[in-house]
C-alpha cells in the first residue's frame, strides 16, 4: 500500500496552485471591462461577467479545475493580464478603450510590476495571441511593418516570451 501511494503524493504535490494568463479576448477575465468602468464587454452588449463571451473562457475552466477558482483578472489582483483586442506584435488601440490595448510586453510589464522576476514553479502560465495580429495584417495596422516582418515580429515576441 505504501508503494501505491508514494506516485499520488508526488501527483498531488504536482498540481499547479495559480494559473497566470496572458493575451487577448479568447482568455481575458474581464480586464478591458474594469478598466473602462464597464463600458467594454457589458452585459447590454451580450458579454458575460465583462468577458468577450457568453460564458467562462478556456483560462477560466482551466484555472477553476487545477485551482478551484475562475480565472481573476489583473486589475483586480488576479494573475490574469490577458486584454481583449491584444496583440502579440505590440500594442494596440481600437474603441471604445481610452488609449492604448496592452499587448504581450505590457502585459509582461504588469507582471512585472507586481511579481518582479518571479517564475512560478508551481503555476501554470497561458498565452494566446494571434486572432488580433493576423487581423491587423489585412488592415494595414502593423505599426509600419511589411506582412513579413510583422509576421515575424509576432512569432519572436512569443518565443521571446517563452525563453
Amino acid at each position: 500500500m505504501a508503494i501505491a501511494a508514494m506516485p499520488l503524493s508526488g501527483l498531488s504535490a504536482a498540481v499547479p496552485d495559480t494559473v497566470y494568463v496572458f493575451g487577448d479576448s479568447f482568455v481575458d477575465s474581464a480586464n478591458p471591462n474594469l478598466g473602462t468602468g464597464g463600458a467594454a464587454a457589458d452585459a447590454a452588449q451580450g458579454y458575460f461577467n465583462g468577458r468577450f463571451a457568453d460564458g467562462y473562457n478556456f483560462a477560466d475552466i482551466i484555472a477553476k479545475r487545477l485551482t478551484g477558482d475562475y480565472a481573476t483578472r489583473f486589475l483586480a489582483g488576479g494573475t490574469n493580464f490577458a486584454v481583449g483586442g491584444a496583440r502579440a506584435a505590440g500594442d494596440a488601440s481600437a474603441a471604445p478603450f481610452p488609449g492604448v490595448i496592452p499587448g504581450l510586453t505590457s502585459q509582461l510589464g504588469f507582471y512585472g510590476s507586481v511579481l518582479g522576476d518571479y517564475v512560478d514553479p508551481d503555476g501554470v502560465y497561458i498565452i494566446n495571441f494571434g486572432n488580433n495580429d493576423v487581423s491587423a495584417i489585412p488592415s494595414g495596422d502593423t505599426h509600419g511593418l511589411s506582412a513579413q516582418d510583422y509576421g515575424a515580429l509576432f512569432a519572436s515576441s512569443i518565443v521571446n516570451t517563452v525563453l
